[in-house]
């Protein structure tokens, strides 16, 4: 009979250092433990039976008389500590040498190949945080379409629940010169990805996601009832929709 196992990763979920942390700059690293002495213990029921409070002390997670699960702690065979490489070990496969990674971003060579196979521009292209995004703008000269807070977007749901006020905000009320004030160095802006997708084929702009999935606005093209749908609306939902975003019609 075949056997099969179900593997849960969490991933960024570290359960203590290994002798070798250091050579990483992770000397001290432990972010279950850390986790839970922060909010005063972790109240963790099934996993404290299946021996989780057994593997590592944990604050809130005492370990278990009679662990329902075998349980331990594992360190990796092979070198280096990306996500990719930590997975393999765990279906068997173990890399002799580290993977090359690049703290600074993928170089042009890499941007340009993933380019021409994927069709699309790259966000970012170095290692950052969706939600540390969010507080880099209060440093920064925020860029948006509308002068009225209470009806923007970029405000109303991303930055005043955050508790972040930009240094400089500015009203400039069309896609393409908002998009030269960035190219130019002046500001940033918080805009639909399709709306500057040929600027980041170009590499003109840098786009980083805003919070760690994404910001995801509902649009609507609407016209009289009594009237015929125009065509343009037809051709600008099957545009977007071209673009692999959820568009479509509705009577």
């Amino acid at each position: 009979m075949e056997r099969r196992a179900f593997v849960i990763v969490l991933d960024a979920c570290g359960a203590g250092e290994l002798p070798d942390s250091a050579d990483y700059g992770d000397a001290g690293a432990n972010t279950l433990g850390h986790v839970a002495d922060a909010v005063g213990g972790l109240d963790l029921p099934t996993l404290q039976r299946l021996g989780l409070g057994n593997a590592l002390p944990l604050r809130g997670c005492p370990p278990a008389a009679a662990p329902a699960a075998v349980h331990g702690l594992l360190h990796p065979l092979g070198p280096g500590k990306d996500t990719i490489s930590g997975h393999w070990e765990l279906m068997g496969v173990v890399t002799p040498v580290a993977l090359r990674t690049y703290p600074e971003g993928f170089p042009p060579d890499v941007i340009e190949r993933l380019r021409a196979v994927t069709g699309r521009g790259v966000i970012c292209n170095r290692p950052y945080s969706g939600v540390a995004v969010i507080d880099d703008f209060a440093d920064e000269h925020l860029i948006i379409y509308t002068a009225d807070r209470s009806d923007s977007y970029t405000f109303r749901r991303i930055l005043s629940p955050a508790g972040v006020e930009p240094a400089r905000v500015s009203q400039v009320p069309l896609t393409e010169a908002i998009l030269e004030l960035v190219k130019a160095g002046l500001g940033v802006s918080v805009m639909a990805r399709w709306a500057i997708e040929p600027a980041l084929k170009t590499g003109s702009v840098a786009a980083v996601r805003i919070t760690r999935r994404g910001v995801f606005r509902p649009w609507s093209a609407v016209s009289l009832r009594d009237r015929a749908e125009p065509k343009w609306q037809k051709e600008f939902i099957t545009l977007l929709s071209k673009q692999a975003l959820p568009a479509k019609l509705r009577a």
